[in-house]
């Protein structure tokens, strides 16, 4: 009879442990799940956060770099313009020399 006792003893306690085990598995997914949702939303700011910086600096860098090729293309405009004139004063010369022979 008291093996009957221990039987019951024994079922009984491993069902409450099974029981305690399986609501401290239950709690540490939740807990878990609920750090993913966290960490996806820290993730999602932070992206947001550094593509905003990206753009910005992007877009100050693009200023600068205006700013700063601003006199090499009005130089170069004005080498351009130059050498159109020359080169209308060159053929108008062979012109004129060819007109003379």
């Amino acid at each position: 009879m008291s093996a009957v006792f221990l039987l019951i003893g024994l079922v009984v306690g491993a069902g409450a442990v099974w029981l305690a085990a399986r609501a401290k598995i239950d709690a540490a997914k939740e807990a878990l799940e609920r750090s993913e949702e966290v960490q996806l939303q820290w993730e999602d700011r932070f992206k947001a956060a550094t593509g905003d910086a990206l753009l910005k600096s992007q877009s100050s860098l693009l200023e600068l770099t205006e700013a700063k090729l601003a006199p090499i293309r009005d130089t170069l405009t004005r080498f351009e313009e130059q050498a159109r004139r020359l080169e209308e004063r060159r053929l108008q010369s062979v012109s004129a020399v060819g007109e003379q022979l």
